[in-house]
């Protein structure tokens, strides 16, 4: 008897949609600091994307906006009192 073969690939993204923003701006994903969502709605709006960089100082990939901004608060509280360090600030639009 002759079988059909079927072959699945899964590819997993890191941060899809926040990838994607930083190529279109030129940066590198894996060290800009960059949210994905609609900041014309509330800040309990959820993020669609959050940048590996922001991930690794405890982001959650799918926070609401205003958790995030609470978390970036608390970053660069501590950036700045603990190594004197800058703050994450800027705006990409």
């Amino acid at each position: 008897m002759d079988e059909k073969s079927c072959h699945y690939m899964a590819i997993d993204l890191k941060s899809f949609y926040a990838s994607c923003e930083c190529r279109e701006r030129g940066l590198d994903p894996m060290d800009a600091y960059l949210v994905v969502a609609d900041g014309e709605r509330t800040e309990k709006t959820i993020c669609l994307a959050v940048s590996p960089a922001l991930k690794a100082y405890g982001v959650p990939g799918r926070a609401r906006l205003f958790e995030v901004v609470e978390k970036v608060r608390k970053i660069n509280y501590q950036r700045v009192k603990l190594y004197g360090g800058q703050p994450l600030v800027g705006k990409s639009c």
